[in-house]
């Protein structure tokens, strides 16, 4: 994959995750995820504490880069269940459960 189009994607899923937190703003979004696992800066000199940089995303498979997508809405999903389980309420958003192949009523128990 080229390096736009990564990028493209990737910014994507930011603003997927600022939804998802409520905000829908990448300016007001709290800490995320994303923060920790992506690195879009091409400057290889750059330290950055990031799971995967732009350079390493731009030379896996569609296949790889899918399973790197599986693994950050995992640790995303994670993330929210544990802030909503600690703030004592646990939330189902039905938009998700669908995009997740799950009917619209699921619950913890299917």
């Amino acid at each position: 994959m080229d390096i736009a189009e990564v990028k493209r994607k990737l910014r994507k899923l930011k603003r997927l995750e600022c939804t998802l937190r409520d905000s829908g703003q990448l300016k007001n979004c709290p800490v995320l995820v994303w923060d920790n696992f992506f690195d879009l800066s091409e400057n290889e000199l750059k330290i950055k504490k990031a799971r995967y940089n732009i350079n390493a995303l731009c030379a896996i498979s569609r296949e790889q880069m899918k399973a790197v997508i599986d693994e950050y809405w995992a640790y995303v999903y994670g993330e929210l269940f544990q802030e909503n389980l600690i703030q004592g309420r646990l939330f189902y958003d039905r938009d998700a459960l669908i995009q997740l192949g799950l009917p619209f009523d699921a619950d913890e128990t299917r």
